[in-house]
């Protein structure tokens, strides 16, 4: 506009494009791809021949993603801003996006990348209630409901299909093994980050409280009153019009936002939570310790251990032996052994066997099976030095190219089979090398499994057993598998406060680092010693002892007691009065 303006020319690459998807399509330079998504620019000053060049980038992109062609959309958008405006409307029930209507995107030139984004039009049906939260886990796309909600029952009665309009293109994005691959890596990134937006509503609705007050005393109708002039149904108002306060809208927002998040780390039947350890670090005692007391929950069922130890010593094989043979299990448990001395081949076949295994037993028996595997890092060696042998030409750090293809055969022979009561649940073990959580090993494995439990150095130095390190710890499928009617009511709403405040503690400890603890406020002072409770009493278990799920949760309500009451923003008031005030605590 403002080169039109001045009289001056342009060419199509030197200029600035803001598309809009939106069905209403109220703008001059509109279009419709093969799809049926609904396009248009916010510019009536463009000459046509550059709108209808953005049209022919934008059907070229649809092509390229329904094609499945990763390599090609790739160079057509911006994945990284797809993906985290995905995050944005899915957290906050957005309904724009599903329709889509005011989606933003933009072309810094007419030669970049189509960015996502910026985010736009809050004001329809965002938030609803947390009910609705709870049920729509990740509806919209169907293929991939295991993210934030596999158990979501909208997405078991339909989801969107393939050829619909709504969601813009993340229904056939998320077809595509290598965008949710990369999808999974993000949301393990941002993870800890996002437990911190509900102290940033609670800050920012203490902000605004004085503006609602003005507000609505200077505009005393209601949204409810106004919504009454509508025709019958009509929706399209958040629902904080029947809420009676701004605290109860404020605190409806917070609860909706919850629901949309995993809790913290708890192993679900079928998954596959693999653990990142350390050289010298005791997962080896946990391995045993899992095997020995692994049991479903709430079932009487049968149940077994498959487990597979490959490239161990001598000690440490006689180790896991003699440990089932004491704590009387060892008739429940199939162990395979491959010892460091074997042949690497041996060390390639073992997992495979062990799962073959497994597989009978959970689909041809109807047992759920739990498989451990020791050492991963051991299997990947033995699969660099025969790939060597073989003259094969290496890639990261000298294993193979396909390591990520190999660990997925193995992996992915886990979950649950449709019409077999039975199920195989797998838990990797794999020592980091230099405790480089980036290393090809754990960074690959990351990208298949449905999380990570990592040990902490640090932890273990303080002799703390397991060294579990909560923060870079998650399990994306843990909500499928707690709360009401499966461990108790307060599990996820107590998981996510726990998070939450231990997350705290870390940036508080690292505060006192530079200004000493005795320069600390008086609550920063009651977080460190809720996060010294936390670590010595929650995250520390013996080798030997035994907690069930009832004694872990009242555990941590014990740890939270040491935090003043109206610190706790993650558990409900109900919770409150029957967790936190029934028993005599420091607590406020």
């Amino acid at each position: 506009e403002d080169l039109v303006a001045d009289g001056l020319s342009s060419s199509f690459k030197d200029c600035g494009y803001l598309v809009e998807f939106d069905v209403m399509q109220d703008e001059n330079y509109k279009g419709v791809t093969s799809r049926g998504i609904t396009w248009q620019l916010k510019d009536d000053v463009l000459p046509a021949d550059y709108a209808s060049q953005i049209g022919a980038k934008i059907q070229a992109i649809e092509d390229a993603i329904k094609k499945g062609d990763f390599a090609a959309y790739s160079k057509l958008i911006d994945i990284p801003s797809f993906i985290d405006q995905w995050f944005v409307v899915e957290l906050a029930m957005n309904r724009e996006y599903t329709e889509p209507r005011s989606l933003y995107s933009y072309y810094n030139g007419g030669t970049d990348k189509l960015h996502a984004g910026p985010v736009w039009d809050f004001d329809r049906g965002t938030f609803q209630n947390p009910t609705n939260a709870q049920q729509m886990g990740s509806s919209r796309v169907k293929s991939y409901d295991a993210f934030l909600s596999a158990s979501s029952k909208v997405s078991k009665s339909g989801g969107y299909k393939e050829n619909q309009q709504p969601c813009l293109w993340y229904p056939l994005l998320m077809n595509d093994p290598e965008f949710v691959r990369m999808v999974k890596s993000r949301w393990s990134a941002l993870y800890p980050h996002l437990l911190a937006v509900t102290d940033e509503i609670v800050r920012l609705g203490a902000e605004n409280a004085l503006s609602w007050e003005y507000d609505s005393t200077m505009w005393p109708g209601t949204a409810k009153a106004l919504n009454a002039g509508y025709p019958s149904g009509f929706s399209d108002f958040a629902g904080d019009e029947n809420l009676t306060s701004y605290d109860a809208v404020i605190q409806n927002l917070i609860e909706c936002y919850l629901a949309r998040l995993d809790g913290m780390n708890t192993l679900i039947r079928g998954q596959k939570l693999p653990i990142f350890s350390g050289n010298g670090m005791p997962h080896n005692e946990l391995a045993a310790q899992i095997a020995r007391q692994a049991r479903i929950l709430g079932e009487e069922t049968n149940f077994a251990v498959v487990f597979a130890a490959m490239g161990v010593k001598n000690d440490v094989a006689r180790f896991f032996i003699k440990s089932f043979e004491e704590s009387g299990v060892l008739s429940n448990v199939a162990l395979f052994l491959s010892l460091a001395d074997e042949p690497s081949i041996e060390r390639m076949i073992t997992p495979r066997t062990a799962l073959t295994l497994a597989e009978y037993l959970a689909y041809d028996k109807g047992m759920h099976v739990l498989v451990i595997m020791t050492d991963m890092a051991n299997y990947c060696e033995s699969l660099r030095e025969i790939s060597t042998q073989r003259g094969e030409i290496p890639s990261r750090k000298g294993y193979p190219g396909y390591l990520y293809s190999n660990l997925a055969e193995i992996y992915e022979r886990s979950g649950m089979i449709e019409g077999c009561k039975g199920s195989i649940t797998q838990l990797p073990i794999l020592t980091m090398p230099n405790d480089d959580i980036t290393h090809p090993i754990p960074d690959l494995s990351g990208y298949i499994t449905e999380g990570q439990i990592v040990f902490d150095r640090e932890m273990h130095g303080k002799s703390l057993y397991p060294p579990v390190a909560g923060l870079p710890s998650l399990s994306r499928l843990m909500k499928d598998g707690i709360g009401e009617g499966m461990t108790r009511k307060d599990h996820p709403h107590l998981s996510s406060q726990l998070f939450a405040s231990y997350s705290y503690v870390k940036d508080v400890r690292n505060l006192a680092s530079v200004i000493g603890e005795e320069e600390l406020t008086p609550l920063d002072k009651r977080y460190m010693e809720f996060g010294e409770k936390f670590e010595r009493e929650f995250v520390n278990q013996g080798m030997t002892s035994n907690r069930t799920i009832e004694e872990t949760l009242d555990l941590g309500w014990d740890c939270l007691r040491l935090l003043p009451r109206e610190e706790l923003h993650r558990v409900t008031e109900e919770e409150l009065v029957e967790y936190y005030d029934s028993r005599e605590g420091i607590g406020d």
